[in-house]
């Protein structure tokens, strides 16, 4: 196979985006709700399934040919029951980055364990969490080609780059925490809490340079669910994520839409909404719900007007959710299963 000759500043660019405009993968979907591993070890088991298995996948366009892919698979679930309102969850996490066709290649993991009980009789709760997670990212550089290395014939890899010596590979394992406090009846359903991933700064840098780290990242997030009529319900969401003074904000909003009852078969329900980044990017989205079942799909819109080159951002987003309940669980009226 014939090695591609590729600018290296789309190379880093595909290290700093993967949706989004902060150092590392924070989260990487617009769909936010439809990853709460990555919001919060405390939502590991939240809602109110036996177990369920989330898979999220996300391309973004760098250029006219290259694609950044992301590919994720949750599982989490309730493991013990203390009694009628307090258990335990746990989950894991796999993300899968890819870009340049495999020349840049990123992988993370999560491990979470949590621990949610009642505060009173009122619909108040608590949900504490804590976790491990860890990354390895790898570069190929067989496959760049530098201006030094370009002849009357092409580029001849066999000529000496003149770059430094790098590594093709850096590596870290840190832990995570998370707080939840939940309200619920009926009719509402609330959340709102705080996390904090990567409690260390660890390396990332291909130079083994010291001064380039990976810090800390904090998160504020909130979400609230509410039956507006027999057959419509809102959701609305957001979160704030924080690493190193540099702020992202998120925000979503979705209407839900009883297409048909339980009581005719398989609940069925359309939901239309948007998601914003404020990094620059609005992305329509919509979902479907039948039984069990849950899928979104979104297409991002860039809202900025400054480009790099041939980098643009143009994303589509697909995800899915597998929801098993348990026999005494009873679905609230006009609630829709995402994000927990």
């Amino acid at each position: 196979m014939k090695r591609k000759s590729i600018n290296i500043l789309l190379l880093s660019a595909a290290l700093t985006l993967t949706g989004n405009a902060l150092m590392a993968q924070e989260p990487g979907f617009m769909q936010f709700n439809s990853d709460p591993l990555n919001i919060s070890p405390a939502l590991a088991g939240r809602y109110g399934t036996d177990w369920r298995v989330m898979v999220n996948a996300r391309s973004q366009w760098l250029g006219k040919t290259s694609t950044y892919n992301t590919r994720q698979v949750t599982i989490d679930a309730k493991v013990k029951e203390v009694d009628e309102t307090n258990y335990f969850g746990v989950g894991g996490m796999f993300i899968s980055d890819n870009a340049m066709d495999g020349l840049y290649k990123s992988n993370y993991f999560s491990l979470n364990g949590s621990y949610h009980f009642a505060l009173d009789a009122n619909g108040n709760g608590l949900a504490l969490g804590i976790g491990v997670v860890g990354n390895n990212t790898r570069v190929d550089f067989s496959q760049l080609s530098f201006d030094q290395q370009l002849g009357s014939s092409g580029f001849d890899m066999s000529i000496a780059s003149g770059e430094t010596a790098m590594r093709n590979g850096t590596s870290h394992v840190s832990s995570s925490a998370g707080l939840v406090y939940t309200y619920e009846t009926d009719y509402v359903y609330f959340d709102a809490g705080i996390s904090g991933y990567r409690f260390i700064n660890f390396q990332k840098s291909f130079y083994n340079d010291p001064k380039q780290t990976i810090a800390p990242r904090y998160s504020a997030h909130a979400y609230v669910s509410m039956t507006l009529s027999d057959r419509l319900s809102l959701q609305a969401s957001a979160m704030h994520l924080l690493i190193n003074r540099r702020g992202l904000t998120m925000a979503g909003g979705m209407l839900g839409i009883i297409l048909a009852e339980q009581s005719t078969g398989p609940l069925q329900m359309l939901h239309l909404g948007a998601h914003y980044k404020s990094s620059g990017a609005l992305a329509p989205t919509v979902g479907y719900t039948m039984g069990n079942i849950d899928i979104g799909l979104s297409s991002d819109v860039n809202l900025s007007s400054a480009t790099s080159g041939s980098v643009v951002n143009r994303a589509l987003e697909l995800t899915m959710s597998y929801n098993m309940f348990s026999y005494s669980f009873r679905r609230k009226v006009g609630r829709y299963h995402i994000p927990y």
